[in-house]
C-alpha cells in the first residue's frame, strides 16, 4: 500500500505538469481501490489534474462517462466536499505559521520561569519550590491562553498548526529525494527503524501516541525521528527508555489511544495529513522553484465542469457555502449561494446571506437587490430592514437610510446604536434639532456617551448653540483620550466665538494628532463650508491656515 501510495504522488506530480489521460483514467481507477490510504491520495490527484487541465480533461468521452459515474456516487460528494474544505484551510496556514512565529512563541519565551537557572552553582534549598504566585496568572495576563484556544479549535477543523514547529525539521538528507516527502509513515522504513527497540510489553509509549497521532502529517513524523536519531546516542537511548518504560498508559487511555489510533484510518485524517504533507512540499522542498505550487490556486471547485456536478450538490453545497461564509470567505459564500438560488429563488435566507457576503465585500449597491428579493419573500424582517438601512447609509443615501431604520425602531425602541444611527442620517439630512433628541437621549442612557456627546457638540456649533456646544467640547477635552477631530470641531468653535488664542492652540493639537500636513489640511478644509456659514470669509479661513503651518 505504501509503494502504491508513492506511486499515486507521483502521478499526480506528473499530471501538474504534463497532462496524460492515461495517467488521469488511472487515477479516477484508483479511486476505487479498497484501502483509503490509496483512494483518497488518488482523489486530491484527480483534483490537482483539474486544477491545471480542466479543458484538456473534458475533450475526452472517457473521462467524462468516467467523471459521471463518480459524481453520482454520494461517497465521492461527500470526500470531494471535505477536500474542497481541507484545501481552503490552506489558505489559513500562513497566518496560522505568522501568528505561531510572531506571538505565540516569543510570548511563550517571556515566560517569567525561562531563564532562572542557577548559574552560580549553589545547591538548591528548600525554599526553591516555593512558587511565585504572580506565576499562576501569567499566561492568562499574557492574553496566550485565547491565542492557543484559537490554534485548537483550527487544529480540530483541520488546519495545519504545526508548519511552523516542523518547518526547520525538513534539512535532513532525507528529503532531499522527492518521493520521501511523499512516502506514508512507516516505522520500518531502514532509516527510522533503529529508533524502535522491541516492545515486548503490551504497552503504549509517549513515542507510540506521537507517532500514531493523526495530528501529525506522515512528512512531520519523519522529521520528529530523524531529530532523534541526530541526539547523541546515550541522550537519545535514554530519552527512548524513558518513554517506553516511565511513560507507560493506563489500560483506559490505552483504549482511547488506540481509538485515536484506529481514527487515523478515516478518510478525512488521510486526505488532510496527506494536502499537509503536499504543503510542506511545495513550501520547503530544496527545488520547489522547479514545480507550480498548487496552493497559489483558490480552489474553487464548483467552477471546474469535471468536478462541478458532484460539487453543487444542493444539500452538501449548502453546508459549504454556510461553512465558508461561517470563516469570512464572503467571496466564495457567495459564488456558492447564488448557485443555491438559481434552484431555489424562494429562499429568503439564501437571498439574505448572499447580501450580507456582498455587504461585506463592499458592493453595497448589489448587496441592496438581494435584501430587496428578501423583503420581498419575507417582508418587514427586523434583519432584513436593518441592513438594508445601512447600505443606504454607506451609499450616501440617508433619507432611504432613515425609512428603514424607522422601521427597526419600532421594534427595538431601546436600541443606543441605532439611536446613534438615526441621529447620523438625520445630522446627514441636516435635520439637527430633531437629531439632538436622539444623541440625549443616548447621552442618558450610554455608560460610555462620548460618541453621542461628539454628535451633540457638532449639532450644537451648527445650529449656534454655541455655549452647548462647549459644555460638549470640554467634556471630550478632558477625557482620557481625546480625538483629533474633538481637538479640531472645539478649534472651529472657539473661533467663531473670537478666540483665536484658544482656537489655535487646538489646531495645533490636531495637527499633531495628523501623519502628517496634507491629512491635517485634508480634515481642516473638509469644514470650511461651515465656517463660511459662520461668517467668515475664505480669506479669513486661509490665513488663519497660513498662521498653523
Amino acid at each position: 500500500v505504501n509503494d502504491l501510495c508513492v506511486f499515486i504522488s507521483a502521478i499526480t506530480m506528473s499530471q501538474s505538469r504534463i497532462f496524460d489521460i492515461r495517467k488521469y483514467m488511472l487515477l479516477l481507477e484508483a479511486y476505487n481501490h479498497p484501502d483509503p490510504m490509496v483512494n483518497q491520495r488518488a482523489i486530491v490527484g484527480i483534483v490537482i489534474t483539474a486544477l491545471f487541465h480542466e479543458h484538456r480533461i473534458m475533450m475526452y468521452p472517457e473521462a467524462r462517462a468516467k467523471l459521471s459515474l463518480l459524481n453520482e456516487d454520494a461517497d465521492f460528494i461527500k470526500n470531494l466536499h471535505t477536500i474542497q474544505i481541507q484545501l481552503q484551510l490552506s489558505r489559513e496556514t500562513q497566518k496560522i505559521d505568522r501568528k505561531m512565529r510572531e506571538e505565540i512563541i516569543p510570548e511563550m519565551m517571556r515566560n517569567p520561569r525561562i531563564g532562572n537557572a542557577n548559574k552560580i552553582g549553589f545547591d538548591e534549598t528548600e525554599d526553591s519550590d516555593d512558587l511565585n504566585p504572580e506565576w499562576e496568572n501569567w499566561i492568562d495576563k499574557s492574553g496566550i491562553t485565547d491565542k492557543l484556544r484559537e490554534m485548537g479549535e483550527l487544529q480540530m477543523e483541520g488546519a495545519d498548526v504545526y508548519m511552523s514547529t516542523f518547518s526547520q525539521l525538513k534539512q535532513f538528507p532525507f528529503f532531499r529525494q522527492m518521493s520521501h516527502w511523499f512516502y506514508p509513515f512507516d516505522r520500518q522504513f531502514p532509516d527510522i527503524v533503529t529508533i524502535f527497540g522491541d516492545n515486548e510489553e503490551k504497552r503504549m509509549s509517549l513515542l507510540d501516541i506521537i507517532l500514531n497521532s493523526d495530528s501529525f502529517c506522515n512528512s512531520d513524523k519523519y522529521s520528529f525521528c530523524f531529530s532523534l536519531i541526530q541526539m547523541p546516542e546515550s541522550q537519545r537511548e535514554l530519552m527512548i527508555h524513558q518513554m517506553n518504560e516511565q511513560s507507560s498508559v493506563s489500560q483506559e487511555q490505552l483504549e482511547q489511544i488506540t481509538k485515536m489510533t484506529k481514527s487515523t484510518l478515516k478518510k478525512e485524517n488521510i486526505s488532510r495529513q496527506y494536502i499537509h504533507d503536499l504543503y510542506r512540499f511545495f513550501k520547503l522542498w530544496s527545488r520547489r522553484s522547479e514545480e507550480k505550487d498548487i496552493f497559489e490556486s483558490r480552489f474553487e471547485l464548483w467552477k471546474y465542469n469535471s468536478l462541478k456536478k458532484a460539487i453543487t450538490q444542493p444539500e452538501e453545497l449548502k453546508k459549504l457555502a454556510d461553512y465558508f461564509f461561517q470563516k469570512d470567505y464572503m467571496e466564495e459564500a457567495f459564488q456558492l449561494y447564488s448557485i443555491l438560488l438559481e434552484e431555489n429563488k424562494t429562499n429568503s435566507e439564501l437571498w439574505q446571506k448572499a447580501g450580507y457576503s456582498l455587504q461585506k465585500l463592499g458592493n453595497y449597491d448589489k448587496a441592496l437587490s438581494y435584501y430587496k428579493q428578501a423583503d420581498i419573500i419575507a417582508p418587514d424582517a427586523l434583519w432584513t430592514n436593518r441592513h438594508l438601512a445601512l447600505c443606504y447609509h454607506k451609499l450616501g443615501m440617508p433619507e432611504q437610510a432613515l425609512q428603514y431604520f424607522k422601521k427597526v425602531e419600532i421594534v427595538q425602541p431601546d436600541n443606543l446604536n441605532l439611536s446613534l444611527q438615526i441621529g447620523q442620517c438625520l445630522v446627514a439630512l441636516k435635520r439637527y434639532e430633531e437629531a439632538l433628541g436622539y444623541f440625549f437621549k443616548v447621552e442618558y442612557l450610554e455608560k460610555n456617551p462620548n460618541n453621542a456627546r461628539r454628535a451633540i457638540g457638532w449639532c450644537s456649533f451648527v445650529i449656534g448653540k454655541y455655549e452647548e456646544a462647549r459644555k460638549y467640547y470640554d467634556l471630550l477635552l478632558q477625557a482620557t483620550k481625546p480625538k483629533m477631530q474633538d481637538w479640531m470641531n472645539a478649534g472651529h468653535l472657539y473661533y467663531t466665538l473670537g478666540n483665536i488664542e484658544t482656537a489655535i492652540n487646538y489646531y495645533q493639537k490636531a495637527q499633531s494628532m495628523c501623519e502628517d500636513r496634507n491629512m491635517f489640511l485634508t480634515f481642516y478644509l473638509e469644514d470650511k463650508k461651515y465656517l463660511i456659514e459662520k461668517g467668515f470669509s475664505e480669506e479669513d479661513i486661509y490665513i488663519l491656515l497660513d498662521e498653523l503651518l
